[in-house]
């Protein structure tokens, strides 16, 4: 008898065990699907010679949870050279949703960077292909749990297309 109810726990524990993996698999599914699906500048506000504010509108496809972004912080690479970072303000991005999020960014250029040298990305679209930024972000579930994400070399160029 004794074995008998034993084997029933071990049991109920394997197929609570496995339910609980099914369930990370199909919410690690959902998770991938996340993707951006608008981008919009709204607008640039110089501060002094090397910052701005930048405001902008990014559209969100997320049918997963409810995730929490802080500590945003890129760091723009131009031909092997740092030219500036972006701090963006943390957001939410509300769990099940389509939805467009107003953003607000800080762009400071490094001392050895002047608003010219900028001028060329903006003219010219092959001028992007030496373009990468290096990326971290902390995301937050709603439970608590939190996680810095990393992404090194990001091509600008692909995420150019990643909005279109």
């Amino acid at each position: 008898m004794y074995i008998k109810v034993l084997v029933k726990r071990i049991s109920y524990r394997l197929l609570l065990l496995v339910c609980v993996a099914i369930m990370s698999l199909v919410s690690c599914n959902k998770i991938r699907e996340i993707r951006p699906t608008s981008f919009e500048l709204v607008s640039v506000s110089p501060k002094g010679f090397y910052s701005a504010d930048v405001d902008f509108r990014l559209g969100i496809h997320n049918p997963a949870l409810q995730i929490g972004f802080s500590d945003i912080f890129a760091e723009v690479v131009l031909n092997g050279k740092v030219i500036g970072n972006v701090s963006v303000a943390p957001f939410v991005m509300e769990a099940k949703s389509d939805k467009v999020y107003d953003i607000n960014a800080l762009l400071a250029l490094n001392k050895g960077t002047s608003v010219l040298n900028l001028i060329p990305l903006l003219k010219s679209p092959d001028a992007m292909k030496n373009a990468h930024i290096n990326l971290r972000v902390r995301a937050t579930l709603k439970n608590g749990i939190s996680k810095e994400l990393v992404w090194n070399e990001v091509p600008v160029e692909k995420l150019i297309k990643l909005v279109e």
